[in-house]
């Protein structure tokens, strides 16, 4: 009987924003946590100083904790009135990173702007998928064919994806391809069909990483077989499994990580997770995870129950593809069991870009909850 308060607080539909922010808020704390002691090698090498690298994050923290807050009180029917300016936005900034931006391990996807770098393919995910949201709640006002619903998706995304394949970001195409098989799925698409384009969509990555730059089929034979060339492709793996065997079950602790100091790629970003290990174990490791797929169950929960709204419906599932894939492809490469594609693991790893989006994201879904109880409240 003692449990049952703590039961209704996590079922009672009131409690579910502020469940979602302060799980939100709580990987943001411990992501500044984890960067700054994954980058203060990194900065003190790059800047000259240890805590460069972390401040930058902290402002993105900031920045993006008020734009989480600001995207909660916007009424969703203004945000609905702007959707079609995203998604232009979004696609001018593509093309326009094709133009002028620059390449960073042989992806084209970054605009400098004023000391910072700005990843345009990040923002489009937000930007498609309010526009997808609104586009879908009015077609059902005249249809609720599937396949109508589902072409729309599928011809959006597929613009999207077309621009970031020429980038060459196989990481982000991967990411909004997962995004788009999920609103299929919301939307009533043929399970026969979505098969289908998910096994094209692998035959067609398959093509591009055997004809395209050289550099991507030796990720592929790399991943299969790290150890063939370790002081070179295989180097960030294997010091990767170094970091998480090192941290054993409970860690050796904040700040005592010894593959920080040079030897792991990316621990900052990429693999934030395999310093999170070494510090914290398996136990830290596992709290991480699961804060991250608490907030899933929190979206996916809602999602199931709004489904006569299609626009807070289809935005919540976009939103929930967003941070799984992200989570499964960032945990997989690090873990080995898939290739390193160069994502971010949500709301933990150092980059504005990433940072900022998400939790604008996650506001408009706390404004999903939030704008009918206030509604209701007035009456």
């Amino acid at each position: 009987m003692a449990t049952a308060p703590a039961r209704d607080a996590w079922t009672r539909p009131g409690a579910e924003p502020r469940l979602i922010r302060g799980i939100t808020y709580l990987l943001l704390a411990f992501g500044l946590a984890a960067v700054f002691s994954a980058s203060t090698v990194e900065s003190l090498n790059a800047y000259g100083n240890a805590w460069e690298v972390f401040l930058k994050q902290f402002l993105f923290a900031v920045l993006g904790g008020a734009l989480m807050l600001l995207a909660d009180r916007i009424p969703l029917s203004v945000l609905r009135r702007f959707a079609g300016v995203g998604v232009f936005g979004s696609i001018g900034l593509l093309i326009a990173v094709l133009l002028v931006g620059s390449s960073v391990n042989g992806q084209k996807n970054w605009i400098p702007i004023a000391g910072f770098t700005l990843q345009p393919s990040e923002f489009a995910k937000l930007g498609l998928l309010v526009f997808l949201a609104d586009t879908i709640a009015k077609m059902t006002r005249r249809t609720t064919d599937p396949r109508r619903l589902g072409a729309v998706v599928f011809a959006w995304s597929a613009v999207m994806m077309a621009l970031i394949l020429a980038e060459h970001d196989m990481g982000n195409l991967l990411v909004f391809a997962g995004m788009m098989l999920a609103l299929l799925f919301a939307v009533g698409y043929p399970g026969g069909a979505i098969t289908a384009i998910a096994v094209t969509g692998l035959a067609g990555v398959a093509a591009v990483l055997m004809v395209g730059p050289s550099y991507r089929a030796d990720r592929i034979l790399n991943w299969l077989n790290p150890y063939a060339d370790p002081q070179g492709l295989g180097w960030q793996f294997i010091h990767g499994n170094y970091a998480l065997a090192l941290g054993g079950f409970f860690g050796q602790g904040p700040g005592a990580s010894k593959e920080k100091w040079g030897a792991l790629p990316e621990a900052h970003t990429d693999f934030i997770l395999a310093v999170i290990g070494e510090e914290y174990g398996f136990v830290g490791t596992c709290i991480t995870i699961g804060l991250i797929f608490a907030l899933l169950i929190l979206l996916i929960r809602v999602a199931i129950r709004l489904q006569d709204d299609p626009f807070r419906r289809t935005f919540i599932v976009g939103v929930a593809a967003w941070i799984f894939i992200q989570t499964f492809f960032n945990v997989g490469a690090v873990l080995g069991f898939l290739p390193i594609i160069g994502v971010t693991l949500p709301l933990v790893s150092y980059g504005g870009s990433s940072l900022l989006p998400l939790l604008a994201a996650l506001g408009i879904v706390v404004r999903c909850l939030t704008e009918p109880m206030q509604e209701e409240a007035r009456r």
